[in-house]
């Protein structure tokens, strides 16, 4: 099955969003499937008992008002019957509430799934938010893209007093996302996803922060505040 793994892009998020919920649809109409089966299989294991107890009730009564004399094979064949349906629906009774729970733990499994999927999309929009007002890191000896929000390095909002801290898998190689992935674990730091930079005469592909904004770090040193 299809699990969240982290997104560095806006694509990637909502591709992923889409798989998980396609997943949870095709999931779930097959473990209702299976429950229904289960339940079947109860339904006629007790039609099933309900009639091998109606045998036995029967050839008790003919034995207990005095009619015709039953064959005391036939009576211990009949409750054997009975014991064995009794047996049967005792079973599909327990498989059918086996495959509930395990049909309604894979339903709960995927919803956290698309839970952090969603939160992650919710997140790298905050983020986008952030940085285009202004509120991400100054990286020095960049521009910042036109129409941008910027303040100085001198001014009063400090990196040390921001909410957020921003980092790109640029996917340039080596240890970038790894480093990315160890400071993520930090409470204070986001993803800010990246976008197609460029695409060179061999088709090498570049990828920047989104926007070309600086973030506090990322694998392309020209748009990372930490280097």
């Amino acid at each position: 099955s299809i699990k969240y793994q982290r997104a560095w892009t806006i694509e990637d998020s909502l591709e992923q969003y889409q798989c998980l919920m396609w997943q949870h649809e095709l999931q779930s109409s097959i473990g209702h499937g299976h429950v229904q089966t289960r339940q079947l299989q109860a339904e006629f294991a007790r039609l099933a008992a309900k009639a091998a107890a109606g045998s036995v009730r029967e050839l008790l009564a003919s034995v207990a008002s005095g009619g015709e004399a039953q064959d005391p094979e036939a009576v211990i064949a009949a409750v054997g019957r009975s014991q064995a349906a009794a047996e049967q629906l005792r079973q599909a009774l327990r498989m059918r509430e086996i495959q509930e729970k395990r049909a309604a733990g894979k339903t709960r499994r995927m919803e956290e799934e698309i839970e952090k999927c969603s939160r992650e999309m919710v997140e790298m929009r905050e983020a986008i938010d952030d940085i285009a007002g202004g509120r991400g890191p100054v990286v020095a000896g960049m521009q910042p893209p036109p129409g941008t929000t910027t303040r100085s390095a001198s001014a009063p909002a400090a990196d040390g007093k921001r909410r957020h801290f921003y980092c790109t898998d640029c996917r340039v190689g080596g240890h970038g996302q790894r480093f990315c992935l160890y400071l993520l674990k930090r409470p204070n730091w986001r993803v800010y996803p990246s976008e197609k930079w460029f695409e060179d005469q061999t088709g090498q592909v570049s990828y920047c922060p989104l926007g070309q904004h600086g973030v506090d770090f990322a694998d392309e040193p020209y748009f990372s505040r930490i280097s």
